[in-house]
């Protein structure tokens, strides 16, 4: 009885994930302490939706890149963030995200990478299909380990510009 508890607790955990802040942004240092990401989540007034925007900055305090998933700024839009992580090497800020939207696929956690040297965002499920765990994990120097559909294991990928 415990271990099914169990089970349906941690089944809860994936599907409805808890967003890291509320409004105040949580700090992210990189490794080699050259930049802080700043991810912020809010409740939408309109829709009612969690969505995050996220800001990272040089250590003197410049702004290096921005990226929200504020409705109507991202088509994006409703997708908080769950995870968050610098790669060993600082060279990118990898991030899970999941939606609150009513009819939104439960399962589904898009997971990115932005790459400080080249100033973007990259999709992980655009390359890899469609992650379902939110809970990846980094190994050094830039490497991946996360959960894409149809629960492939997908261990040691590496993050590439």
């Amino acid at each position: 009885m415990i271990k099914i508890l169990v089970n349906l607790l941690v089944l809860f955990l994936i599907v409805f994930p808890a967003p890291h802040s509320a409004g105040e942004p949580k700090e992210y240092v990189s490794p080699n302490g050259e930049y802080r990401a700043y991810v912020r989540t809010i409740k939408n007034p309109d829709s009612g939706v969690r969505e995050s925007d996220i800001l990272i900055k040089k250590k003197n305090g410049d702004l290096k890149i921005s990226k929200s998933y504020h409705s109507p700024f991202s088509s994006r839009y409703g997708l908080f963030i769950v995870k968050a992580a610098w790669s060993a090497d600082s060279k990118f800020f990898v991030y899970s995200m999941f939606s609150d939207l009513p009819g939104h696929r439960t399962w589904h956690h898009p997971t990115f990478f932005i790459s400080i040297d080249k100033y973007h965002t990259i999709s992980i499920d655009d390359i890899y299909g469609p992650i379902v765990y939110p809970d990846f994990r980094l190994s050094p120097p830039d490497i991946i380990h996360l959960v894409a559909l149809n629960g492939v294991i997908m261990d040691e990928v590496p993050i590439d510009e």
